[in-house]
């Protein structure tokens, strides 16, 4: 990260109140006369990634996270972090305010547009370092609620319509999540990620009118598929029927001849399972993962997909957070195993000892 871009950010406190504060939030709904058309969270911080995150409850108000993550990858860097870190801790209120009164405009400007009662409250800024074993990050957290974020109808609820036609350039991203026993009954367009109660978009994506959207149905809709016991009982009927006409045929010795068929290069292919280019990030580390056996070191994840150490670590927090895989460290690797595998296999367990 050169001295120029960091200059910006920390060059003084007015200065930083603009980074954050004048142009830290545009409302799609109806954005300011100042933003781009389509930007949420418009500012001029060079984050190296900008993660907005919402979380909807059944009720359709939600939590919301926006994180701006620089790469820490030299003392350059990492001390003016801590500048901007410490100024932010000594003049919150500059970098907050103009925040605040920003996401406020923008939820007024969405109410009018879905009819809906809306309120930005409690928001926070926060800021943090992360360590992994092989990049470091530093972040700047908004947070806030904002209710009425979400349509809700009769127990269903529709998310998105506050944030129609976002823009998502390449650095960014959108995360919806959800609480209590929701589950996804559609969503447009198709998330980049789902795992559990979570969606991700990525940029670049410029969303359509009328995008993003995801509709969540709680247990009683979702089960509507559910084999009702009429189905159970003709099923139980046609497997005793298929079995009674077996028994009679090899009682009246006209057994069936079984012959095996080769399988087709297409069948093989379809067990192979999709291209590598169709999965997501996400998909393509879990499969690395599985296919070594459920444990991996996440630095031969970075060699194998010709990623960086920083993008490795993105998508593999991202995968941590949704409890899709763990990691622990053996030396100074960092190893990544699926949840149910055990963390030091039997052969290893007692290495160091019997070499000691």
């Amino acid at each position: 990260m050169n001295r120029t871009r960091w200059t910006v950010i920390v060059g003084a406190v007015a200065l930083a109140a603009a980074l954050f504060g004048a142009a830290a939030v545009v409302g799609t709904a109806g954005a300011a006369d100042d933003a781009p058309e389509g930007a949420l969270f418009q500012t001029d911080i060079d984050a190296d990634t900008v993660r907005m995150a919402a979380t909807v409850d059944q009720a359709g108000d939600a939590t919301w996270q926006v994180t701006y993550r620089l790469d820490l990858d030299g003392n350059e860097s990492v001390q003016a972090f801590e500048s901007l870190r410490a100024d932010i801790r000594a003049n919150e209120s500059a970098y907050l305010s103009p925040f605040t009164d920003r996401m406020r405009r923008t939820a007024d400007t969405a109410s009018n547009a879905t009819g809906r009662a809306m309120a930005i409250r409690n928001t926070t800024i926060d800021t943090q370092r992360i360590t992994q074993p092989d990049a470091e990050f530093g972040d700047v957290v908004f947070s806030f609620s904002w209710t009425g974020f979400a349509a809700v109808d009769g127990g269903t609820v529709r998310a998105g319509d506050a944030v129609d036609g976002l823009f998502l350039d390449e650095q960014s991203s959108l995360t919806l999540s959800w609480t209590g026993e929701l589950t996804v009954d559609s969503q447009t367009p198709q998330a980049d990620t789902a795992t559990g109660q979570r969606l991700t978009w990525r940029g670049p994506i410029e969303f359509e009118t009328g995008e993003p959207r995801a509709v969540l149905v709680p247990p009683s809709e979702s089960d509507g598929n559910a084999i009702s016991p009429l189905m159970v009982g003709a099923l139980l009927v046609a497997v005793v029927g298929v079995g009674l006409a077996a028994f009679l045929s090899r009682r009246d010795g006209d057994t069936p001849t079984v012959t095996e068929e080769e399988p087709t290069p297409a069948a093989e292919s379809e067990n192979q399972g999709p291209p590598s280019e169709l999965l997501s990030n996400e998909e393509r580390v879990l499969a690395l993962v599985e296919d070594n056996g459920g444990r991996i070191k996440q630095k031969e994840v970075a060699e194998r997909l010709d990623w960086s150490a920083a993008m490795t670590s993105q998508v593999v927090g991202d995968l941590r957070e949704a409890d899709e895989i763990e990691t622990f460290r053996i030396g100074r690797e960092n190893v990544l195993t699926l949840p149910d595998v055990d963390i030091v296999p039997e052969d290893e367990g007692t290495s160091e000892d019997e070499t000691g």
